[in-house]
Order: structure tokens, then sequence, then C-alpha cells
């Protein structure tokens, strides 16, 4: 078998093939113990390839006067190429370099490898800023050119005559677009204005409309004028739409429904070459749009308004603009909504109010005298809006009660009452509906008058229609004796939901062995807002239609610890920054899971991970096989909770690094890992994806030598904590897992292992309730959508609580049991106290000798007679055309083998 050398001086080199004296077989070991395999160099020793690079006498030494004639700054490249056209590169300075000064003829090398991991691991430390904005413009710069001579990535609109010429001449320092707008003064002819004549735009996509955007460029406006010429209004526009709605920018920094141009002026030209005023900045920030999609922005030059026939001039201008930005956030946000547990259940509004056996009041009747209307209008109200205080928008139910003008009904039992009446009514104790609250009135006021027998005149015809609310809820508990002693209450009677909250006492629920009590919506004790709503030809039914309605609504919070996070990003998006700006040559690049987002990328492994679960396709995960709800997890800076800011806060900015932020997503979703494909797209997956596609090479009875091993006790760890910054509840701090003491003589070993997170946290509500005292990081909120497709914190029962808690599926304890359990210290452990059963034990087994195999194995599990053996090192050696590997076990497995191989005895 054969091999080649090659080197090349920069990495845009051209590499030239050298003689090799000596060479280190190609090593592959594993990074950081995960099934991830990078290539290792050892020694080369090179000298000149005869005939080749060196060609005379006269330079006989010329590679070695050429490496030692480079700087200690200058990179150096060497690959290797083995006869089966495996290729290998590496890189060197000439400090890893020993040269042999006798004969200036041999140069022993010491590479390090260069693939898709050396920019990310290098540089895997570096600080980005997860916050940070950006130039989210292409091109604004003008660098690149159309084959017309026009902007690349820029689209063109232009009138006549007009031209874009980037190239034309540039603007301090930088290529420049030239916008020219033309007019001919034609006698007899009308001037005309249009905002076309030359107008160069982008599309901007999926911009965060919950981010302020700042717009700079350079700009000159050269033009032939008349005096009695007003300068051009130079002007862009930038627009925000979601598909539905659109937005414009306005000259004030905000954003308007109707079309806007901003204007920006410049002083009169043409100015002399060397006046300090040839070029003009213009820079504004504008508020979040508050909608976001699609941002566009448009440069023109128009012809001036006020160009008059009788001048009779060609009237020309060139707007120069350069350097535009458009800095803002490139992160889509999502809106999250958290609703936190209570210590009483609070019914929501749309569950306390529009129920039939709440609905007490069914229909008040008022035929208003047209001239009491009159009245009315004339004293500056509508009929319907007189029935409401004008400042609280509240009923005014001394008005609603009016003899002349109110309103009077009957119950659902029949009783002729006003509406008075009713709402005492609900206040008394014999009453069915005992602490009911007004919460919501509908007036319906008929199309036109009608008229009573003449001579009378005509009245208005008005319907009223009443809504009142109550909470409920259910206690299955009694006092107890221990209840008695403390005088809290008297043993075996009911207990309320609290002890403050004016819970009433009613009934038992037929067949419930409980005690349902009720209040007034949220104890009665804060007069919740009202508001109005008018609405024109409102249909009611069979009574034909209305001309007009007003609906007052009390104002209920559908929940009191109801929060809306409205700037959460998506966790792959999180990453993909870290991952892409940790150095030049990962920008651009993917970001791909098929466990956590179920990703489809197009590779060998995932359409073997399709080919057995083609439902992975459709959001299902496949360790689990259920629905897989990390799909759903968002994050959220904690500085956003905080409610003592000050300026120069350095929690304002979120300083992660890849290093950092991998190795807590590793342990916060337990048995992952991430490698790096090729094309330098990065992957996470859980370690069952390794069983799911890769193949076993099976060297039983082929082989000898690896019949002896020993265990790897330092691994075998006997308590595994997990531990989460930034949290406080039981589900969330601490979770462990245990097994039984492994017998060994390793006695005063500490055989405990602790993992604990640094940035991640997914205790949301610790968080909130305690936002000035956590550390800087992220919190990750499981959402679930709702019917009306917004975002809701995911509740699940926590396996320590027992209890449903908010963003319970990312529990420590869930996440554990779910994902955690697929490979242990021994098959049975426990979780928490709780028994669990691990579908693998750890690879804590090791072979004491190593193995020889004929041939060149690129194979990354070996099965022999211990088990499934994966290398703790494996070396390719060219020259013998043999692999020698060094396997590591998982104690007692075996698996179905689907390869075999040619073996070489040791």
């Amino acid at each position: 078998m054969s091999e080649k050398v090659y080197i090349k001086f920069g990495l845009n080199g051209t590499y030239f093939e050298v003689e090799v004296e000596e060479i280190d077989p190609i090593e592959e070991v594993p990074i950081e113990d995960t099934p991830v395999y990078r290539k290792k160099w050892g020694q080369v020793i090179v000298k000149d390839k005869p005939y080749q690079y060196r060609t005379d006498a006269t330079n006989k030494n010329k590679l070695y006067t050429e490496i030692m004639t480079k700087s200690p700054t200058e990179y150096m490249f060497i690959k290797h190429v083995g006869d089966d056209a495996d290729i290998t590169e590496g890189y060197f300075g000439i400090i890893d370099c020993e040269p042999d000064a006798t004969t200036k003829k041999f140069i022993k090398i010491s590479p390090e490898i260069y693939d898709q991991y050396t920019d990310l691991l290098e540089y895997a430390d570096t600080k980005i800023d997860v916050a940070a904005t950006k130039n989210l413009l292409k091109n604004g710069d003008f660098d690149m050119v159309k084959e017309d001579g026009s902007p690349d990535l820029w689209e063109h609109e232009s009138g006549y005559p007009s031209y874009i010429e980037p190239n034309v001449m540039n603007l301090l320092g930088s290529n420049a677009a030239v916008l020219r707008a033309a007019y001919p003064i034609v006698i007899g002819t009308s001037p005309i204005w249009t905002p076309a004549n030359c107008v160069i735009y982008q599309d901007i996509l999926n911009v965060n409309g919950q981010n302020q955007i700042y717009v700079s460029f350079f700009y000159q406006l050269m033009e032939i004028i008349n005096t009695d010429i007003s300068l051009t209004p130079l002007g862009f526009m930038m627009t925000i739409t979601d598909g539905v709605t659109t937005k414009y920018a306005n000259n004030y920094g905000g954003w308007s429904d109707n079309l806007n141009v901003v204007i920006y002026e410049t002083n009169k030209l043409p100015l002399p070459n060397d006046s300090i005023d040839k070029y003009s900045y213009f820079n504004k920030i504008f508020k979040a749009p508050e909608i976001s999609g699609t941002l566009r922005v448009y440069f023109f030059n128009k012809v001036p308004s006020n160009i008059s026939e009788s001048l009779g001039l060609m009237y020309i201008s060139d707007l120069i603009i350069s350097n535009i930005t458009i800095t803002a956030s490139d992160t889509v946000y999502k809106s999250i909504i958290v609703d936190l547990p209570k210590d009483f259940i609070k019914k929501p509004l749309d569950q306390i109010r529009n129920t039939a056996e709440y609905y007490y009041y069914n229909t008040g009747v008022a035929r208003v005298d047209k001239s009491i209307v009159e009245e009315v209008i004339d004293g500056g109200s509508d009929i319907l809006h007189w029935y409401f205080d004008s400042e609280t928008n509240a009923p005014n139910i001394t008005r609603l009660g009016d003899i002349s003008t109110g309103f009077e009904g009957k119950t659902q039992g029949g009783t002729t009452w006003n509406l008075e009446a009713i709402i005492s009514a609900m206040n008394a104790p014999n009453h069915p509906f005992y602490q009911g609250e007004l919460c919501e009135l509908r007036i319906y006021e008929k199309e036109g008058y009608e008229y009573r027998f003449w001579p009378f005149g005509g009245y208005k015809f008005l319907i009223l229609e009443v809504w009142f609310a109550r909470e409920e809820v259910l206690s299955s508990s009694k006092y107890t004796e221990e209840d008695e002693i403390s005088e809290i209450g008297t043993e075996g009677d009911w207990k309320p939901p609290s002890e403050d909250g004016n819970w009433k006492k009613t009934i038992m629920p037929s067949g419930s062995e409980s005690m349902l009590w009720v209040r007034k919506p949220y104890g009665g004790d804060v007069e919740y807002p009202w508001s109005l709503k008018v609405t024109q030809n409102a249909y009611r039914g069979a009574n034909g239609l209305y001309a007009n309605k007003i609906t007052a609504i009390r104002e209920y919070p559908t929940n009191e610890d109801r929060i809306t996070f409205s700037n959460t990003v998506d966790l792959k998006e999180i990453i993909k920054k870290v991952f892409n700006n940790t150095h030049p040559s990962l920008q651009g690049k993917e970001v791909y899971s098929t466990f956590l987002w179920n990703d489809i990328p197009n590779d060998s492994a995932t359409a073997i991970l399709l080919s057995k679960y083609p439902q992975i396709a459709n959001g299902v995960n496949y360790y689990t096989l259920q629905e897989n709800f990390l799909n759903r997890v968002t994050a959220l800076h904690t500085y956003s909770l905080k409610t003592e800011k000050k300026e120069d806060d350095d929690d304002s900015k979120l300083l992660i690094s890849f290093n950092e932020l991998m190795e807590d997503i590793t342990i916060l979703f337990p048995c992952t890992y991430y490698f790096v494909d090729e094309n330098k797209n990065l992957h996470i997956e859980h370690l069952s994806y390794e069983d799911l596609t890769q193949s076993v090479v099976d060297i039983t009875g082929k082989a000898e030598g690896y019949e002896v091993w020993k265990y790897l006790k330092n691994d075998m760890f006997a308590l595994i904590d997990y531990k989460m910054i930034n949290a406080g509840y039981k589900d969330f701090v601490t979770s462990t897992f245990e097994f039984d003491k492994i017998v060994s003589n390793r006695r005063r070993a500490d055989l405990r292992n602790a993992k604990t997170t640094k940035l991640l946290t997914t205790d949301i509500r610790y968080c909130i309730e305690n936002p000035n005292d956590i550390s800087n990081g992220l919190i990750l909120f499981c959402y679930d959508i709702g019917n009306d497709e917004k975002y809701y914190i995911n509740y699940a029962n926590g396996i320590q609580s027992g209890k449903e808690i908010p963003n319970g599926i990312i529990s420590f304890s869930n996440l554990l049991k779910l994902f955690g359990k697929y490979e242990g210290t021994w098959t049975e452990g426990y979780l928490d106290n709780t028994s669990l059963s691990f579908d693998h034990t750890k690879w804590t087994l090791e072979g004491v000798k190593s193995i020889e195999l004929k041939g060149i194995y690129k194979n990354k599990y070996f099965n022999t007679n211990i088990g499934i053996g994966m290398p703790r090192s494996k070396t390719y050696d060219y020259r013998r055309g043999v692999t020698i590997v060094d396997l590591k076990y998982r104690y007692g497995e075996w698996y179905i083998i689907v390869e075999t191989n040619d073996i070489l005895k040791i």
C-alpha cells in the first residue's frame, strides 16, 4: 500500500508533492468522549522530492530554504492522501518544525489537523452577544454589481431618462449608486411630478417587529438647476408588511398606516470639490413597527414639483448614495403566554359570563319617548351612551332603572323586576345566584321611531340584556382536630378555598363529596374597569334589524398572574447565532437536529432514520416515538424580567461562547451530543441516533487478543447529580440518578458526578418571582398552541412534586426520565428515588490489548467476543496496510451484525 504527502504555503497556495522520509500513522480519536472522531497527525519528516520541487543543483535545498524563510505568523498546510483516496489535511507554522541544519535536507513537522472542526474548536470560547444587532441590508456598500452595471441584490425602477451606475464614482472611498432624475421642459407641456424617476429598493425578510430599526447612509446631490427651481426634496420609503397589515415609516421616527415618504434635505449644490459640505449624512432611529414581516426600503430621486414650462430647461439631478445600513435584530420573536399556578382557582372571563345559568335578566324593554331622546341628544349624548358614565364607562344604574327611561323585565323565574331589583337580589343569601355581580350589558336600539296612536308622539324602542358572574370553587377538605385546636375552624366542617377570600358556602353538587363555594369575581375587593363597544347595524335575531348596539363589559383579568413575554426566541435561532458567529467560516452554515426540531437534512444517516421511522417527518421524536414537544422550545433573556434596571448594566448583554452553550445543551437535554458534517453544518442528536444509523463490523472468531478487558472504574458513578442555575422549585433545582454501589476495592474514591447548567434554566416561575436575584442567562419555555393559535406555557406533572407545574415537561426530572435513561452505570437505578430501567450501560469496559486489522477500516463500531466495541482510538497505517483499534464496550451487549470483513491476527 502507498501514500503521498503534499505541502502548500498559505490557505490559497497550491499543493506540491514532497518526499517523505518518515511518517507516523494517521490516528483517529474521539472528541471529549463522544462518538465523534477527528483525525490526529503524528510527526512527519519531509524532504525535497527529486526532479519536481527541487529542479537543479543551485536549489537542491529549496524546500528547506522556503520553509525556514517563513515568519512565525504564516500558515503552511500539509495533505496526506492514502491509497484509498482518503485525504487528511493539517496545518503548521515554522515553530512546529525541527529543521536539520546539518544537511539542510530534512525537516520534522508536527502538524495539527485541519478539518471541519478546526475553526470551530479553536474559537469555541469566543463570546457572542446573542442580543446584538447587525446590518440586515445586503450590498449596502454597492461592492457587488450585476452585468448591466446596476447594484446586485437591489431591484431597479426607472422613468425616462435615468440610470444607475454604482461604479461611476465613489463617496468617502466607497462605491456609490448614482440615481438620475431628469425632466425635459417643453413649451406647451405640463410639468410632471413622479416619485419614480429613479428608484432602487430591497426586501429584507423576517424582520422582527419588536425591535427598533436604525437607518444611516451617506449621500450627495448634484443638480443642473436654476435659482427659480427649489432643490429636489430627497426621500426614501420604508414599509413593513406581515401579509395583512402594512406600516410606513414616517419623518418622526414612527410608523403610520398610510403612505409616507421620509424626507431628508441637503445644501444647495453644486459645491466646490474641497467644500466640507460636499456630502451629507443621514441617520435616524425608527420605533419598533409592532408587526413582524418583510421590510422594504426604497431610495429615489425625484424631479422638483415647481418646474415651470416657461423656464425652458432640461432638468437633471444625480443622487449619489453609499454606505447604507439598516440595523436591527435578525431574530424572530415569539409571544408566550405564561399562567402561573394559584392558591385558588379563578375562572377566566369566558367561563364566568355568556353562560346560561348566569343569565338571569333575559330581556328588559324601554320605550323612551321621542321628546326625551331628543333632549338627551341635545344634551350632547346619544341615547345609548346616556346610560353610561362618560369617564369610567360604568353603567349608570339610576338611569337604567328610571321609571321613564329605564328598563324592566322578567327574570328567568317570571318575576317582573327592574335592574336595581335584580342586582339587589344577587346579594340575597337565599338567591340561587348568591354573590353574583353585574359583568356585561348590551343595549339594542331599534331602527327609527315607532309611533303611538295620534295625537301622541313617537318613541324609541330599546332592549337590554344583562349578564352576571361569580367565582366557583369545589372544596373537598374539612377542618381537622388540629385546625380546631388552632381556633381556625370546627372539626368536620368544610374548609373554604382560602381563609381570607370572602368565600360563601352554598351546596354539595349532586353525586359529589365536595362543597361548592362562591364569591363575587376576584373577591369583589377591586373595582375592575368597564369598556364600551358600539356596533352599527347590529343584527339581533328574530326581533329584526337594530340600528345600533352598545356593549359594556367589565374588564376582569383573564388570570391575575398571566404574563405575556413578547420577545422569546426559538432555541434553534440562539444556537445558530452563536455557531455562525464563532468564526467567519461558519457564517451561513445550518444547525440541524432531528431529535430536537425534527429537521430532515439531506444526508445518508437521516435517510436511514426515516426508513425506520417515517413518522419523524410528522413531528415524532425518534427516541420516544411520541409527539416531539422539544420542537416547541423557545428562550428568553433573563434581563427581560428585571425590574431594577440601570444604564450600563452588564446583564443587558448576553455573551455566550459555543463551548458554554453546548455544555448546557448536553446537560439539560441528556444523552445528546453534537457533530459537524463535511459542509461545516452543525448537528445535535440523541445518542440513540448512533444505534439507529450506524453499522457494525463483525470480527468475532477472526482475530485474537481482545478477550482480555478491564473496567473503567473512574466512570462508574453511584450518584449523578444534575443541577440547574436560576431555579428554586424542587422539580427544577436538582435531580439525581442513583445506582446500587458497585462492589470495588476503590473505597475512598469519590463516585459522585455533578453536572450543572451555567446559562440555561427552565424554572420560569422562580425567575418571575425573583427577577432581580437571578444571574444572566436564558430561560427556556416549552409552549403549547391554543385553539386561538396563540402560544401558551406548557403545564405537566413534575416527578418530584407530583403536581402540574408551568414548564413541567422540560423540568430536569422529566427530561432525565424521558431522555436520560438511555445509558446508566447499570441497567437498573433510581431517578429522584423512583426506580428506573436504563436502555444501556455506559461505555465502562475497555479491551486491554489493541486489535490489528488487515485493511483500512472506516467503521465506528466493531463486534467482538466481549460485545459491541467503540474505538478509544483508531490508527491507519497506510504503509503496512492495517488498521489498529483500541475498543471500549458497554457491558454485556451484542447486536445483529450487518457486515463482515477480512481480519488480520495480532
